[in-house]
C-alpha cells in the first residue's frame, strides 16, 4: 500500500513540475527531488519501524523527514527569490509560503514526538493503534506535500484553493500527531 502511495506521489510531483507555468521550473527541480527522496525514505522508514524496529529504522525515518524539510525550505527560498517584486515583503516572506510553514511545523512536531519516545518505539512498547495512525499520517503528509507543490507551481486561483486544502490537511495531520502523542504517552505496553 505504501509503495503505491509513493509511486502516485512521485508521479504527481513530476507531473506538477512538467506543467509548471513558471519559466524557471528547473530552479525547483532539486528541492522537488529532495522532497521525493524524503517521502520514499520516510515511508520506507515507517514500514521498517512497524515491521522490524531498530535504531537504524528510527534513523531512516528521521532522515526522511529532514530531507522533506530541507526540500520544502529550498522551495520556499526559491519562491521568495523569484516572487513578484510588486508584492509587499511581508506577503512574499510570510503569507504566500504559509502552507509550507504549516507543513514544516507538522513534520517538526512528528520528529519531536519520535525523538521523545524513541526507546518505546524501538522496543515496540506502544499500543497497536499507533501503527494505524502513523500510516495514516504518512499518507496524509504525502497528499499534503503533493498539493503544496501543486499550489507553488500553479499561480492561478486553483493554486490558492490547493493552499487552503493544504491547511485543512495540515490541521488533520496535527490532530493525528496529537493522537499519536497521547497514545505514546499514556498507552504504552510492556512488550
Amino acid at each position: 500500500m505504501s509503495i503505491i502511495v509513493v509511486i502516485f506521489g512521485a508521479l504527481a510531483i513530476l507531473g506538477i513540475m512538467a506543467k509548471s507555468k513558471n519559466s524557471n521550473w528547473w530552479e525547483q527541480t532539486i528541492p522537488f527531488l529532495i522532497i521525493i527522496s524524503g517521502i520514499i525514505i520516510t515511508i520506507s522508514g515507517n514500514n521498517l519501524m512497524h515491521d522490524a524496529p531498530s535504531n537504524n529504522s528510527w534513523q531512516t525515518l528521521i532522515v526522511g523527514y529532514i530531507n522533506i524539510i530541507i526540500g520544502l525550505v529550498g522551495i520556499i527560498i526559491v519562491e521568495w527569490i523569484t516572487s513578484s517584486h510588486n508584492s509587499s515583503p511581508i506577503n512574499n516572506a510570510l503569507i504566500r509560503p504559509f502552507a509550507g510553514y504549516l507543513t514544516i511545523g507538522v513534520i517538526i512536531y512528528m520528529i519531536t514526538l519520535l525523538s521523545i519516545y524513541k526507546d518505546r518505539l524501538i522496543k515496540q512498547h506502544v499500543a497497536h493503534e499507533y501503527a494505524q495512525y502513523s500510516r495514516g499520517f504518512s499518507i496524509l503528509l504525502t497528499i499534503q506535500i503533493c498539493l503544496l507543490l501543486y499550489s507553488i507551481t500553479d499561480k492561478t486561483a486553483t493554486g490558492d484553493q490547493a493552499k487552503f486544502i493544504v491547511g485543512v490537511i495540515a490541521t488533520l495531520n496535527l490532530v493525528l500527531v496529537g493522537i499519536m502523542n497521547i497514545i505514546l504517552k499514556f498507552f504504552s505496553t510492556d512488550g
